[in-house]
């Protein structure tokens, strides 16, 4: 007679057999936990390959999984919390660890396909009926790009866009990790994959990471190009345009968006055509090049009032607004900002309404009407706090303090401006962050510290590649104060810095600012 401690015995022999003969830990690992679901019932067992498809599960999600277990669920899920693998997932239930689960569905993917796409198919099923939370949304999507086979990115441009407009980037790089998941274990189809790439590119590119972000970017062109999606095509190509423009490399940027607006043409896309037309308007703009990109931006006004995008049309006249604000034609701008503002207004778009009360606030500062400009900002803040664009309160609370500054209320604008740092740092907005460290140290009276504010300001500039903004620091700040400190060779060293920046850039203003000064260090030093 066999008994069970000789079938034990037999069992652990067989099972250092398999191990001694495992080339690799993951080999060794899937032997125990193969090992260790052989000794649990059909049903546990069944329970467990399921528990490792979404991220977390509990007895609802279980039921929804194994609809043939379904009265069995609670049971079922309170044996799997005995289970070695599987640990609490808080507020949410349980979850098997990575290294099982990742087993466990490497397997399932490749030796059990059809078992895994049913699992997939009811997850995306389950949590599609319940996507009212981001982490919810988030584990809908991930399962709906392996099932869905005839993919058409709605879904994910719908709720990435969404988020990426409104500065949740936890929310966004969440679901971007989440989805990179499935294309890392080639889950995911071609278009599919380059959407979330793209949207990849999106998240990296609003918290300045830009060398990941274009890394995205031309990682997405390639698979537009490969399956020929012209129109994903054009939009990556104005993507990388965005990210060149920030970094000054804007004849880079012109080219990208000169080929992006060949393709929108070319496939009849006016929405596209008219968005880079502004986007060209932009870079001109920086140029000086005020009078063309006042035509560009006429010609994409013209688009967005023949197809109808108030939207658009909205966000263009804001920036024409913004040049005509440049050119000290402010009674004209403030004509823009308002006729945007009742669009904005009328269509329910409270971020654009938002920031046009505060481009109105900026003419009335500049036209020393500040109490005025106060009451635009602090109307803004309260509909920034009120949709929670973090962003858009952070950008107000500096432009509030601005205004404190102008009327020597030194204090009070440090308070704004602190406040409105802490912003900057909680979202990730590091160029924000370095043009408030900059306001803040130009209004110590240590002399030592203001510098110490503005060389933080002037490295995260560096850290981000905008030459731009790291020659005005140099020219308008961080050379005064070395000059007020008599630390003349390395003010003039800074100048020097700043003049190469801007010919880089170029900026032939900055160029000729930083040259006056230096002329007037030299005369200073020859009278003396």
């Amino acid at each position: 007679m066999v008994t069970n401690t000789s079938k034990g015995r037999a069992m652990n022999s067989e099972l250092l057999q398999k191990l001694a003969k495992a080339q690799t830990d993951e080999e060794r690992s899937w032997i125990v936990t193969e090992s260790l679901l052989s000794t649990l019932s059909p049903e546990l067992a069944a329970a467990v390959w399921a528990a490792v498809v979404p991220h977390w599960f509990n007895a609802e999600i279980l039921a929804a999984l194994r609809p043939e277990l379904q009265k069995q669920s609670s049971q079922l899920y309170t044996e799997l919390q005995a289970l070695p693998f599987v640990e609490e997932f808080p507020d949410r239930g349980h979850n098997v660890h990575d290294l099982t689960r990742n087993l466990m569905l490497k397997h399932l993917r490749q030796e059990r396909r059809h078992e895994f796409i049913t699992l997939s198919q009811r997850a995306a099923e389950y949590f599609g009926s319940t996507n009212e939370q981001p982490e919810t949304q988030i584990e809908w999507l991930y399962h709906l790009i392996v099932v869905d086979r005839e993919w058409k990115g709605g879904e994910l441009w719908d709720l990435a866009q969404n988020w990426n407009n409104n500065f949740r980037v936890a929310e966004l790089e969440s679901l971007i990790t989440a989805l990179l998941e499935q294309v890392a274990a080639e889950q995911v189809a071609t278009p599919a994959k380059a959407e979330v790439y793209y949207w990849a590119g999106k998240a990296k590119f609003r918290v300045y990471r830009t060398r990941e972000a274009l890394e995205l970017y031309e990682a997405a062109l390639a698979f537009y190009r490969d399956i020929g999606d012209r129109l994903g095509e054009a939009n990556t190509l104005r993507a990388i345009g965005d990210v060149l423009q920030f970094l000054d490399r804007r004849s880079e940027a012109l080219e990208l968006y000169e080929a992006a607006l060949a393709f929108y043409r070319d496939i009849g896309d006016r929405w596209g055509e008219a968005n880079t037309l502004r986007a060209i308007g932009d870079v001109l703009q920086f140029l000086d090049r005020r009078s063309e990109a006042l035509e560009l931006y006429e010609a994409a006004l013209a688009f967005y009032r023949d197809i109808g995008a108030r939207l658009g049309e909205a966000n263009t006249l804001r920036a024409i607004g913004n040049v005509l604000q440049f050119l000290d034609r402010r009674s004209e701008a403030l004509e823009r900002y308002e006729a945007a503002l009742a669009f904005y207004r009328d269509i329910g778009a409270r971020l654009g309404e938002a920031n046009t009360l505060r481009a109105i606030g900026d003419v009335l500062q500049f036209l020393d009407q500040n109490s005025e400009a106060l009451e635009r900002y602090e109307a803004a803040l309260a509909f920034y706090r009120n949709i929670g664009a973090r962003l858009g309160e952070a950008n107000t609370l500096k432009a509030i303090g601005d205004v404190l500054q102008f009327l020597d209320q030194n204090s009070e604008a440090l308070e704004r401006y602190e406040a409105a740092l802490a912003f900057y740092r909680d979202i990730g907005a590091r160029l924000g962050e370095a043009n408030t460290l900059e306001a803040i140290g130009i209004l110590q009276e240590n002399l030592t510290l203001g510098l110490e504010y503005c060389q933080a300001a002037l490295e995260l500039y560096t850290q981000i590649g905008t030459k731009y903004s790291q020659s005005r620091n140099l020219i308008y700040f961080t050379s005064e104060i070395l000059l007020e400190l008599g630390r003349q060779k390395e003010a003039v060293d800074a100048l020097n810095r700043a003049i190469e920046l801007a010919r880089e850039i170029p900026y032939q203003i900055f160029v000729e600012d930083a040259t006056a000064k230096l002329q007037e260090i030299q005369e200073n030093h020859e009278f003396h």
